[in-house]
């Protein structure tokens, strides 16, 4: 199962159905990473005197609650200086007989490692340079140069040009990987740096970007949020039933006039 990354906008609470962008980028692919990583380089302790690696003792993969685990307790979003750095590194690894030593792309010591408890007998210790690069993938631009920072300025300029600056200015992030310590810092700083890059600095002259702190933890403020939302009266006028879209196959624009309340177009 494939799970995106969304960005989408709500304007005087009508949400603006086509500025809606997506990025097969989520914690699982973190997830994916942890597991790729630690069966490459991390080592577990044991009663026996001497660590092993961890694809020695595994006999069978890692479960994915296991993997979340890690991510939620060990993992961080490293500045983004440091995060572009680590980038270069690692494309330059991935590039044959283009590693050269330059002192400006040297990789910077990395965070301590840590210890994390398998079972009664088993500590995995997961490296230090695992901890920051897991989520380093959220930010690393695609072939079409797309990356989470991209999804919400590109969302931004699907909108009419006179809400563009008000909706810049109340961003709100949702899902547990928001939660990610360093998170929301380095995205600002990524997407700050990307208003002076010439795909946007012509198109969207915005001078900051705001996220605000949302009334509950950012896993699960969607539910809260669409839970509110469905005591109120105005459920009826802004939903549509299954078997209403399987008969007409479109999805009404709530924010058009010419739709009556019923989901029919009018003339």
């Amino acid at each position: 199962m494939q799970i995106y990354l969304l960005s989408t906008h709500i304007y005087c609470g009508v949400p603006i159905l086509n500025t809606y962008e997506s990025l097969p980028v989520a914690g699982q692919l973190i997830h994916r990473r942890i597991e790729a990583e630690l069966m490459e380089k991390a080592y577990v302790k044991t009663s026996a005197p001497n660590e092993r690696p961890l694809a020695e003792v595994l006999s069978e993969p890692l479960k994915e609650s296991i993997l979340e685990d890690i991510k939620v307790r060990t993992c961080f979003v490293t500045p983004r200086a440091r995060g572009l750095i680590l980038q270069a590194h690692e494309s330059r690894k991935r590039i044959k007989g283009t590693v050269s030593p330059d002192p400006e792309l040297e990789v910077p010591t990395p965070p301590p490692d840590v210890n994390y408890p398998l079972d009664g007998e088993k500590v995995l210790t997961i490296p230090g340079s695992l901890r920051e690069w897991a989520a380093e993938l959220l930010f690393e631009q695609d072939a079409d140069n797309k990356s989470i920072a991209t999804l919400i300025l590109d969302s931004l300029l699907r909108c009419p040009i006179d809400t563009r600056k008000e909706l810049a200015n109340n961003v709100i992030i949702m899902g547990g990987t928001a939660m990610l310590p360093g998170f929301k810092h380095s995205l600002l700083t990524e997407i700050k740096m990307l208003l002076d890059d010439p795909r946007y600095a012509s198109r969207l002259p915005l001078k900051e970007i705001k996220i605000h702190t949302p009334p509950a933890k950012e896993n699960y403020v969607a539910w809260l949020g669409a839970a509110a939302f469905g005591a109120t009266e105005a459920v009826p006028s802004r939903s549509i039933t299954k078997d209403q879209y399987r008969q007409k196959k479109y999805i009404p624009d709530w924010c058009d006039k010419k739709w009556a309340e019923n989901g029919e177009k009018t003339l």
